[in-house]
């Protein structure tokens, strides 16, 4: 093991369930479930809600979980099996396979709407590799604070309806602007979804870095009614 950071500056953050990190915590004995447990989360939100279901197959063919358990996918499926028994997981037996779902709020959401045209959702995720764009998890880490169950499901469903690049910009103007908090960042979001952005294209880096601009343009944000600090 090196010297330097174990988690570098460019870590990328996904939020997980406080309770896993609490009583189920406590409560959890085998090594098996709690690692399945964890990177089923992790392959969840590593695909950014296009899909909030995982397959047994995917588990199983996993590359963090195979080099977890040297290969042995009978340990995987033990692993689920104690999660889904505990009911940290929601299962759900399909003609062609077994699907997992976590057992919060948008999880319960996706199985109670589940068709068999989600089945056809392609996966454009690789979950084995580490995503390079920054989340809107991490920038919220980063930029305001400790993540609550609210606030994840407030990100996700702000992910769904926002491109990446507005996202990252609001977080760029917010900080310039010192209201580090989510309610200013999603005031200019829902601007830009009525009004459009100044050039009507979302850009990859703010072409504004005076903080004296930042404050003409979006300065009333702040303004126009008192936001509170989430």
């Amino acid at each position: 093991m090196g010297n330097g950071p174990y988690f570098p500056p460019d870590t990328n953050y996904i939020p997980i369930p406080a309770r896993l990190a609490g009583q189920l915590l406590q409560d959890i004995e085998s090594i098996e479930e709690l690692k399945c447990t964890l990177r089923l989360i992790a392959m969840i939100r590593e695909r950014r809600s296009r899909r909030l279901w995982v397959t047994l197959a995917e588990l199983e063919a996993d590359l963090v979980l195979s080099k977890a358990f040297s290969g042995n996918k009978k340990a995987i499926s033990e692993g689920i099996r104690l999660s889904v028994n505990r009911g940290a997981i929601l299962e759900k037996v399909h003609e062609n396979g077994t699907l997992f779902f976590l057992n919060d709020g948008p999880g319960r959401n996706a199985l109670s709407k589940f068709s068999e045209k989600d089945l056809g959702v392609e996966e454009t995720v690789d979950p084995n590799q580490i995503e390079i764009v920054p989340n809107i998890f991490k920038l919220y880490e980063e930029n305001i604070g400790v993540l609550t169950p609210l606030i994840s499901e407030e990100l996700i469903e702000a992910e769904k309806v926002h491109p990446p690049e507005w996202i990252r910009e609001a977080f760029v103007i917010a900080v310039h602007l010192n209201h580090r908090n989510w309610r200013y960042i999603e005031k200019i979001l829902q601007r830009w979804s009525t009004e459009g952005r100044d050039d009507g294209k979302p850009r990859r880096h703010s072409q504004t870095t005076d903080p004296k601009e930042y404050l003409r343009r979006y300065g009333h944000l702040a303004r126009q009614g008192k936001i509170d600090r989430s």
